[in-house]
């Protein structure tokens, strides 16, 4: 959901008064009841196409309360109320679509259904009802097909999100800051006071439904007194104008310039936004106020939500979201290098690793950590927006894979507007979760949240590189991948497994001739890497990663050797249960993986030996070593390899690789080898 989408909501709100007008005005005139209807569905279309969901539902609700059956109406009826985030009814409406609609003539039906149960937690049924979408749905090129099919899959890790262990606490920030409209885009100044913009209105200034209709997002000052949050009432902001929303605000880290977000209304139901500059003078005050140039402003389109990126060196860049041309997706983030003077230089889009082909929003940069915070309603998450983090890698010039945040900070309805506070404590966020005011419906309109970490935790990467500190449990896995013998880097794929399901988790690539890579993943869990490159066997290794408490970092340098006789691995994530030769589960990817390899050099023969510690009897390990290898060769001739290609051998505890006077040791030596013996 996008600043326009979120500012189309809230002013919904203000218009209820014509819903009750024109309820009067139609009782003075006591029109043919087949009239009333007619009027009634005309007024509610005309409502519903301006944004006016909330009107929109009186006069379907009107006529829905007298003919249950038109499904037409009942379909605009369930859309008002999915756009105004009346979720429930929505829900019930849809599914009675459905029920009536014969012909399939509102498919998307499904598709939304899913989506709410999705948002209300019901994780099965919403799979259950995406997977009837698709199979009813004829264009297979749409957004909404794709966006089903990859939510199949990303509800699982919607479900392992939900069930994690919460890692800090979350609060509303109350009544003095939080109203019954939105309040959105915090940005901390520092330990005691943010920025934030909200619709917020006096009902005792207000002379008119017109006037209601005139008032704009404006920027506020919050302040902390006594662990408390109130308005800074004397504070006067020169950015706030009555012929704009301002959508967001922000200041540089010398508090010397400012960078905000003017909207103005195209029409009654769309706004379009563009960013500005300007010095901070005393008092607050704006002098030399500038629209940023082309590169920034895209002419026709939004641009919005600006953060600034600083680096190492002290460069800067802005970071924005945009819906023009050239995008992955509807609302994209993009970035523009900035000079001295805060000019702006080519946007460049930030990729498909960020990047999807649904909404990635409110972009924030925090320097301590170079971590890159950001919301989006495409990556795998357990709600509609969730917020998301990654790191810059500033080797290879890129931003790496993204980790949901996990609960509390993402909830199963929208969030959004991350950022960090300047003691590193915590954070602030904008939520519609449950426990957010509202005015009508649950759900229409977004809260600040503060999080509090609880515990922060800082571990010295490396000393010429800042302390890192984060709000989540991540683990960075970063490393080289190598020629085993000439130590050459290779360009090469680089494959992340969670092990407990065999759901492939991240693809990457090294880029050309570097052979960098990171892997942000959350920590706690057992995972499988497998690296590989053409004329190289993979390599894959086993992490079984402690649940430990904030940030950490490891180092991982991966030798790939050349595919020639003699060349062997070790298969890390193939397993076995205690005293037994049957393959696990989790072992299936790597296995998948071995008959890859022999299908795509269809001329090698090998030998699969397997390998135990000194555990037991030199007769019962061979015994056990042995029928563990001939399970792995089965598997393999019964998948169509040509059985003449594959040896196995059991060694037992006859090739150590490591001491067995420690558990280290021996999980080592418990192992199944893979050798190249001819081609």
């Amino acid at each position: 959901m996008n600043f326009e989408k979120i500012n189309i909501l809230v002013l919904s709100n203000y218009r209820m008064k014509t819903f009750l007008i024109s309820l009067l005005t139609f009782c003075l005139f006591i029109p043919s009841y087949s009239q009333l209807i007619k009027e009634y569905k005309k007024m509610g279309d005309v409502a519903f196409a301006q944004g006016d969901f909330y009107n929109a539902i009186q006069y379907y609700k009107v006529l829905i309360e007298k003919d249950t059956t038109r499904l037409e109406l009942n379909y605009s009826y369930a859309e008002a109320c999915r756009y105004y985030h009346n979720y429930e009814e929505a829900i019930d409406i849809y599914a009675q679509v459905i029920r009536q609609d014969k012909n399939r003539k509102y498919p998307l039906s499904y598709f939304w259904l899913a989506d709410l149960n999705k948002t209300k937690q019901n994780y099965e049924r919403a799979k259950s009802i995406y997977r009837q979408f698709i199979s009813i749905y004829s264009n297979k090129n749409d957004f909404y097909f794709k966006k089903a099919d990859h939510e199949i899959s990303a509800l699982e890790t919607s479900t392992m999100i939900n069930n994690s262990k919460p890692k800090g606490s979350i609060e509303n920030l109350g009544i003095d800051i939080n109203t019954s409209y939105s309040e959105l885009s915090p940005f901390p100044l520092d330990d005691t006071s943010f920025y934030f913009t909200s619709l917020r209105v006096r009902t005792d200034q207000i002379e008119s439904n017109e006037a209601l209709m005139e008032n704009r997002f404006k920027i506020f000052k919050a302040i902390k007194d006594d662990e408390l949050w109130f308005i800074d009432e004397d504070e006067n902001l020169m950015v706030n104008n009555p012929k704009y929303h301002i959508g967001s605000y922000i200041t540089d880290h010398n508090n010397k310039m400012a960078i905000f977000t003017r909207c103005r209304s195209l029409n009654s139901s769309s706004v379009q936004c563009a960013i500005y500059t300007a010095e901070i003078g005393e008092d607050s005050e704006l002098l030399n106020i500038h629209k940023l140039n082309e590169e920034v402003n895209y002419p026709g389109y939004t641009n919005t939500q600006p953060s600034i990126y600083i680096n190492e060196e002290g460069n800067k860049a802005l970071l924005f979201v945009s819906d023009r041309p050239g995008g992955y997706g509807k609302m994209d983030l993009w970035m523009s290098k900035l000079d001295k003077e805060f000019n702006a230089d080519k946007a460049v889009n930030l990729g498909s690793d960020i990047n999807t082909p649904g909404n990635e929003l409110t972009p924030y940069f925090y320097e301590r950590n170079h971590g890159f915070y950001f919301s989006s309603d495409w990556h795998a998450g357990i709600g509609g927006l969730d917020v998301f983090y990654t790191l810059y890698d500033i080797e290879n010039d890129e931003y790496k894979s993204p980790v949901n945040m996990g609960i509390p900070i993402n909830s199963s309805y929208n969030d959004l507007s991350f950022v960090m506070k300047k003691d590193s404590s915590g954070a602030f966020l904008a939520s519609n979760r449950d426990d957010a005011f509202f005015i009508n419906e649950e759900h229409c309109c977004h809260d600040l949240y503060d999080y509090d970490i609880q515990k922060k935790i800082k571990i010295e990467i490396e000393k010429e590189k800042p302390s890192y500190d984060s709000t989540q449990n991540i683990l960075v896995l970063k490393g080289i991948v190598k020629d085993a013998k000439t130590k050459k880097r290779l360009t090469s794929e680089i494959e992340l497994v969670n092990n407990n399901n065999g759901k492939l988790l991240q693809k990457i690539k090294t880029k050309q001739g570097k052979g960098n890579y990171m892997i942000i993943l959350p920590s706690g869990g057992n995972y499988g890497i497998a690296a590989s490159s053409p004329g190289y066997l993979f390599h894959s290794e086993n992490l079984n990663i402690e649940d430990a408490e904030g940030f950490k970092e490891v180092k991982k340098d991966i030798d790939l050797k050349r595919i020639e006789v003699g060349s062997s691995i070790i298969l890390n994530n193939i397993f076995f249960d205690f005293d037994r030769s049957s393959l696990r589960e989790e072992s299936f990817t790597e296995m998948e993986r071995l008959y890859e390899l022999l299908v795509s050099n269809a001329k090698l023969i090998i030998e699969i030996s397997g390998h135990t510690d000194n555990k037991g009897s030199r007769s019962y390990n061979k015994r056990l070593s042995l029928n563990r290898a001939k399970t792995v060769v089965n598997y393999l001739i019964e998948k169509g390899i040509d059985k003449k290609r594959l040896n196995y051998k059991g060694y037992g505890f006859d090739k150590p690789i490591a001491e067995n006077e420690t558990e280290k040791g021996r999980q080592m030596n418990r192992r199944t080898e893979f050798k190249i013996t001819g081609k």
